[in-house]
Formats: structure tokens, sequence, C-alpha cells
């Protein structure tokens, strides 16, 4: 699928017909198109932690650590205070020119770099400074000396926090509490860091969740009924994403998001 990027680059092409576009109006495109990715990248990472360093770090890297290709980080500014609210991260990204039979921007072999080009982001505590007009993560090309700019190492972000099976047998013994106050005894009692707690009870069910925090995506909930049953499961992780149940006590009690729904 082509990117907006992409396809505005077409468009922009079809005077052009006779002529043809030149190999450089396609990298730029293509820096562009990886720009508008960086800035998607930011966006959710700034929403997700207070620490600038990591905010960066989870952007530019992959799922394995390993930075981000084509993309390099030129400078990390603070807001004020040190904050992420009015912080600027600078990148150089190389755009390449598309392969002979014109299909997409990957990387590969039979390709050359053609361009190199400077972006600057302003961060927000709820995400990054977006486009007027179609309210995408602003990329703001920029032209300080671009080739000349120093790189700099991108951060290394904490581990990302992840449930193990001890963590699913705690829950298991704790429901065996009589209530509330006893579960959550029962799970506090061994701490377990990056591990977030939640007991409460909805219609005579004392519910229990566990979560990976503040970037891990593991869930694991439980309950007790009225008659002592337990119950424990793993919810399907879309079904605990933002904007669907919740990793919490209310969804645990209540039963919900057991079965996945695709």
């Amino acid at each position: 699928m082509r990117t907006a990027s992409q396809l505005a680059l077409a468009a922009a092409c079809l005077p052009l017909l006779l002529t043809g576009c030149t190999s450089t109006a396609q990298a730029d495109a293509d820096a562009d198109a990886r720009a508008a990715d960086v800035g998607r990248s930011l966006d959710r990472t700034a929403s997700d932690s207070n620490d600038l360093d990591d905010v960066v770090g989870l952007a530019l890297r992959d799922g394995q650590g390993a930075t981000w290709p084509a993309v390099e980080l030129l400078e990390v500014a603070p807001g004020p205070g040190g904050t992420v609210e009015g912080a600027v991260v600078e990148v150089r990204i190389t755009g390449y020119r598309a392969p002979d039979d014109g299909q997409g921007f990957d990387l590969g072999p039979d390709q050359d770099p053609m361009t190199r080009n400077c972006y600057r982001y302003v961060l927000r505590t709820w995400g990054i400074d977006v486009h007027p007009g179609t309210g995408e993560p602003l990329a703001e090309r920029i032209d300080r000396g671009c080739e000349q700019r120093k790189v700099i190492d991108v951060p290394e972000p904490p581990p990302v926090p992840h449930l193990t099976d001890a963590d699913t047998e705690a829950l298991q013994v704790a429901l065996a509490g009589a209530d509330a106050a006893a579960v959550r005894a029962a799970l506090d009692a061994v701490p377990r860091p990056d591990v977030r707690v939640d007991v409460g009870v909805h219609d005579g069910w004392v519910g229990a969740a566990l979560s990976a925090a503040p970037r891990g995506s593991d869930c694991v909930l439980g309950r007790r009924g009225p008659e002592g049953q337990v119950q424990v499961w793993v919810p399907p992780a879309v079904l605990v994403q933002p904007g669907e149940s919740s990793c919490d006590a209310s969804t645990a009690a209540a039963g919900g998001a057991v079965v996945s729904p695709h």
C-alpha cells in the first residue's frame, strides 16, 4: 500500500509524464514517508512515559532493540524543567529512489541513497505537534547544516516488563482468600517489580488483575465467586487495549475479556 507521501508524489508527477520525475524527488518522498512513521512512533511513546530518554529510545528502536534503518538521531532537547512537554527531537533520514519497477520504497541491494533530510518534532505530554490540516504527527523538514551535523546515540530504554507463570500462580493462590482484602494482602505480600495489582468487587465476585507496567501489554485476570469458585485466565491482547476492556479488577470480577471477537 502506498503512503500518503508516495501518492502525493505520484499526483505531482502527472503533469510531467513526458519528462518524468527525478530520482531525487522520489528519494525526498521516501524520506518524508519515513519521517511520518517516526512521528507516529514518537506520538505513541510520548503519551506513555514522562522520561524523555525512554520516549526517544522506544520510538527509534524496534521490538528487538535495534535502531531504525536510515534514521539517525541528531538532537534531543528537553522542554522547560527537563520535561517531555515542549521537548524537541531532530533526526536525519536517508531517502532512497524507487527501484526500476517503481513499486514502493523498501530498502534493497539495488537501491541507492539519493538524499539526506533533517526533521524536527516537538513533543507534548499527549503526543507530538500535529499538522493543522490532516491531524497527522508533524515532521517539519529543516536545514541546519543537515549533512554536517553529528549523530548522537539513541538512548537505550529499559526492558519492557512481562508477566511470568509465577505471577499467574500467585494470582491463583491469592484468590483462595475469603474477601477482597485478603486477596489484596496475599498479592502485596510478594512484591513483584513492574507489576500492577488491582482488586475489587462486582456482583459478589472478587476480581483481581495483574498487568505489566508501565509499557508492558501482558495481563492476567482472575475472580472468586460467592461460593468460593475461582477462575483465572489470560485475556486476548486485543481485548485489553485502549478502547476495549481494561486489564483491571472490574473486568476480572465481571468475567470479561475472555474470548477474542476475531
